[in-house]
This record gives structure tokens, C-alpha cells and sequence, in this order.
């Protein structure tokens, strides 16, 4: 099981169950069971070259968007997990946040007879983990940051 929101995220881990295998393919391979046990780190977040050219020209944008990459350092390789967001300011002032799409990575989890679990399947399975990580506040510090540092 993936972890849940709130769980510790924080950089590299020793896997004593992890038993997966980086291949000419590209990725690297892990069983989903084991999918838990990845501690996932933010590596950087940012906002899409073209939307800078256009919040030049607008004195109000209320929706944004960027990508973020997180990273696992593990004894069989990185992993990486990307994905684009949107980020809408409503008329009140709130924000929110929301994944858009399905994520890049160069992880494929394999199923319990070591078989890869398909490709949309590891997408989506991945778009959970995702949606469980704290990632909103860790990218929304970011950007404000790099925004502040202009």
C-alpha cells in the first residue's frame, strides 16, 4: 500500500524487501507491494516557460500552471516522479491545487509474479501515491520563493 498523507517523506531509504532491477527499458522496477516503503523527496518545482510570458502581460492571473519532480534514492537507482499542476485563485482569494494528468516516472511496478502491471495501470496507481503526498504546500513554497528571489 502507498503511503498515506501525513506519513514522513524524506530522502533516500534502504529497502530490505526491495528486490527490482533497472533495465535496458529505462526503468526501474519494484513490486507494488513495496510501493509503501518509497520515501519520496521534492527535487523541484516551477512555473511553465510560457505562462511567465503571459503573467507579464496580465495584471491578474488567476490560474496557473507548472510541474513539479520528486525524487527516491534507493540501492537499485532513482526513481523519479513528475507530474503538471494547476493552481486557480478564486474571487475570495482561496487556492487550490490539483494534479493534472497522469505523472512521468521511470518506475514500473510489477505485479506478485514479477510481471509489469501495464502501463496505464502504473500511471494511475502512481496519480494515488500523488494524491496522498503533501506536494501542494512543499510546491506552493517554492514557487513563492523563487517568485520572491525574481
Amino acid at each position: 500500500m502507498p503511503p498515506l498523507r501525513g506519513e514522513r517523506v524524506s530522502k533516500g531509504i534502504a529497502l530490505a524487501n526491495f528486490d527490482s532491477r533497472s533495465t535496458s527499458d529505462g526503468f526501474v522496477r519494484l513490486p507494488l507491494e513495496d510501493l509503501r516503503i518509497v520515501s519520496w523527496s521534492h527535487l523541484l518545482s516551477a512555473l511553465d516557460d510560457g505562462l511567465r510570458l503571459d503573467t507579464r502581460r496580465l495584471e491578474v492571473q488567476r490560474r496557473i500552471s507548472g510541474f513539479t519532480e520528486w525524487h527516491s534514492e534507493t540501492m537499485s537507482g532513482p526513481l523519479s516522479l513528475g507530474w503538471d499542476w494547476l493552481l486557480e485563485a478564486s474571487t475570495s482569494g482561496d487556492i487550490a491545487c490539483a494534479r493534472a494528468g497522469l505523472p512521468r516516472t521511470n518506475l514500473m511496478l510489477t505485479g506478485r509474479d514479477g510481471m509489469d502491471i501495464g502501463w496505464y495501470q502504473n500511471l494511475e496507481t502512481l496519480a494515488w501515491v500523488i494524491d496522498q503526498l503533501p506536494w501542494e504546500k512543499v510546491m506552493l513554497c517554492q514557487i513563492q520563493a523563487r517568485q520572491a528571489g525574481r
